[in-house]
């Protein structure tokens, strides 16, 4: 029995998890995914927790080891600890707490943190910075945005841990009456979202900027924004103002 046991690229033993009712939607090659992170030493690389808290916030949180039977998909006891990719938070800049905004579309799409792909987030978080830079509050009105960033994160499915806040801290992932924040565990039925059907002169704009910088994967930051595209307010606002005065002459004529 041991013989035929699966290993994965680094001949480590691959167990696979019994499927069962709760678990049958889940693609078989999900459930057999191990994490790389199955002990204090693997964790250690990921360095200080604290340095993945974002500004401002007085939070606390660990990661803490996976074992040869977890899998990203499993749900745990009560709110324990929801899983996590870890290019999320090192490549991209997502930082914990998740903002109102995060949490907000993993609700509505009813998607844990690590159901939806590394590209989302790079959609989900460079909407939010450019959002920022122009002012604006980011809002949910073109949630189907967040699935056009096409450009493809790889060997990113074993690098998922599990994250908890501290025994002695309140879970930031809930809110004051003990609710989640966001889906903390998969949904066998999270919200299909295809394209956008229809999308305004502004929201266009907005993807193809996020399109055009994100495709380079250098996620965006206040900073850069501020540094490299100086113009970037006035841009917008003559590509809308241009956008305008086409549609009003077309209905003249």
């Amino acid at each position: 029995m041991e013989e035929n046991r699966k290993t994965d690229e680094n001949g480590k033993p691959m167990v696979r998890v019994p499927v069962d009712d709760l678990h049958a939607w889940v693609k078989g090659e999900v459930r057999d995914i191990v994490s790389l992170f199955r002990d204090l030493e693997s964790i250690a690389e990921l360095g200080d927790p604290s340095i993945w808290v974002r500004e401002g916030e007085d939070v606390k949180l660990e990661f803490i080891p996976c074992s040869l039977e977890d899998r990203v998909f499993h749900k745990t006891e009560g709110w324990e600890y929801f899983f996590m990719y870890t290019t999320v938070f090192i490549d991209l800049g997502v930082r914990f707490p998740f903002t109102q905004f995060e949490c907000d579309v993993l609700s509505q799409l009813k998607c844990a943190p690590s159901q939806i792909h590394p590209n989302a987030w790079a959609f989900i978080r460079g909407f939010e910075v450019l959002m920022e830079y122009l002012g604006q509050d980011p809002l949910l009105e073109g949630r189907s945005l967040f699935l056009l960033y096409k450009s493809s994160y790889k060997d990113f499915k074993q690098m998922y841990v599990s994250v908890r806040s501290p025994e002695d801290q309140f879970p930031f992932y809930l809110d004051e009456y003990l609710l989640e924040r966001f889906p903390l565990h998969w949904y066998a039925e999270p919200v299909q979202i295809l394209g956008m059907n229809k999308v305004d002169k502004e929201s266009g704009l907005v993807v193809d900027f996020l399109e055009q910088y994100l495709c380079s994967k250098k996620p965006l930051c206040l900073n850069m924004l501020r540094q490299q595209h100086k113009g970037l307010k006035n841009l917008f606002k003559m590509k809308n103002e241009k956008e305008l005065s086409t549609s009003n002459v077309v209905k003249s004529e």
